[in-house]
């Protein structure tokens, strides 16, 4: 292998390293933004049915 073939070898090596890595960080970002959304659903699901609580109590 002569030196360029060498330096393109070492280009893809660390392309694909970069690659994997940048996956790795979104999926867990994606995982962050999914449990925040299911957090959010249950506090809207939580003030609604105070709500509807307290207007049935009024009547």
């Amino acid at each position: 292998m002569n030196r360029k073939e060498n330096f393109v070898h070492k280009g893809v090596w660390f392309t694909m390293w970069i690659i994997i890595i940048l996956m790795i960080i979104l999926i867990g970002f994606a995982g962050n933004i999914v449990a925040m959304l299911r957090t959010i659903v249950k506090q809207n699901d939580r003030i609604i049915s105070l709500f509807e609580n307290e207007i049935n109590n009024k009547h």
